[in-house]
Order: C-alpha cells, then structure tokens, then sequence
C-alpha cells in the first residue's frame, strides 16, 4: 500500500483512499491520472463500468471507468481497488468519479455496466439522470452458458432424421438470440422474440430464464430499438 501511494504522489496522480470501519487497514483506493481527468471533463457523454477479478495477489476487485471520445476512442478514466463489491464499496467509488467532473453539466448522459444489481443500483443513485444500459456481451454470454445447461439436444431429430449436435443447436439459438438483441423495431422484435419461441419450443425452462430474467426485467437497456433511443455513441458493451 505504502508503495502503491509513493507512487500516485510522484507521478501526481489525484487519489482517495478510506480505511475499514476506522482501523488502520485500507479498504478502498480510487486514482486517476491528471490528463484522463481532462479528457473526461471533454468527453463525459458514455461511461462505461467494469470490474475484473483474480488480478492480483490480494484478492482485490479493480473496478475500472473507461470514456469515449468524439473520434470513438476509448480511454481510462480512473480505477478503484475495493474490498469487495458491496454497494457501499462501488458507492464511494463512483462518488469519487463524479468528484473529478467539473459541473453536473457534464454528468454522463449514458453508463454501461454488466447485469450487476449493485453496480446498476449505484449508478442509478449516483447519476440519476443518465441512461442505464447493459453489456450485450455480458448477457450474451449469460444466454450461451445457459442454453448449454438446458437445451439438451440428445433426444432431438433434424428434419430427416439426422442427429442435431450439441454445437450446432447453441449456434442456432445465439443466432436467434442476435436477431432479438439487433431488433430495430418494436415489431421487429415482437416477431424475432416469436420466432426465438419457435428455435427453443422444446426447452421451456430455458425461455422462462430468457423471459422472466432478460427481456421482461431489461429489454429497454439491452434490445437496440430502446437502446437507440441514447446516445451511447456505438458503446453497448
């Protein structure tokens, strides 16, 4: 810790940290490099969360803010070691990231995250004016992993009578799954999400979890025709 701040002091970077319940332990470091912070204050329309795990040997989850600029590059914004994901963590965090733009004018009219309730719970208090969207690709991923668990395909014939292989059936249903997620109408989804109805007839658990966990709860923050409705300057993921 002690080496992680020399550090940020020499190369000034602006930096908080917090201790845990008021010991003498840190939980909590957040730091930005003084020209992220210019160009966020530039370009603070998109921005976009994302936590990653197993990258260091204390465990520590490292939450990086990353924006968008005009020429549709990406940039770090600023990062945070927490001790965990709680909402409290991720609260203090974000409050730290709102601290380094200049007005509330310059709040971010668009934030991506993962299907994470506390993240989405944090952003939505933290900015409530902005735009909440989810990242295709992590709900993506969640559909492929649970069309493996249940679309079995062992009992399952093609039109000739040909067995259907397992990679083969998910290809399909991912297939269907895009068409959904790129639905540019209101209509057009209706009839893709009939048709999706139609690709996995035979797996009711599977549509239920795609119904009642998906596209019930967040179709507005992951299906195009609502998400189009901000300007999220291409960033859906």
């Amino acid at each position: 810790m002690e080496h992680l701040l020399k550090s940020l002091v020499d190369h000034d970077y602006v930096y908080h940290c917090r201790k845990y319940h008021d010991s003498d332990y840190g939980s909590d470091v957040f730091w930005a490099h003084p020209n992220s912070i210019k160009l966020f204050n530039t370009f603070s329309t998109v921005l976009v969360l994302d936590s990653t795990y197993k990258t260091n040997k204390y465990h520590l989850p490292l939450l990086e803010f990353v924006g968008n600029t005009s020429t549709m590059k990406t940039f770090s914004i600023a990062f945070a070691y927490m001790m965990s994901e709680r909402q409290d963590n991720v609260n203090w965090a974000l409050e730290r990231c709102r601290e380094l733009l200049h007005s509330k004018n310059l709040y971010p009219k668009v934030v991506v995250t993962d299907h994470d309730n506390a993240l989405i719970n944090v952003v939505e208090k933290v900015f409530p004016d902005a735009t909440t969207l989810l990242c295709s690709y992590h709900i993506g991923q969640n559909v492929r992993a649970k069309c493996k668990l249940d679309c079995k395909v062992k009992d399952l014939k093609g039109k000739n009578g040909e067995e259907i292989k397992p990679s083969l059936m998910v290809k399909t249903v991912m297939a269907a799954w895009m068409d959904i997620v790129d639905s540019e109408t209101e209509e057009a989804y209706i009839d893709n999400w009939n048709q999706f109805k139609v690709v996995c007839g035979k797996f009711p658990k599977f549509l239920e979890y795609v119904e009642k966990t998906i596209l019930d709860p967040v179709k507005n923050k992951v299906v195009r025709f609502w998400v189009d409705k901000a300007i999220h300057m291409g960033n859906t993921t």
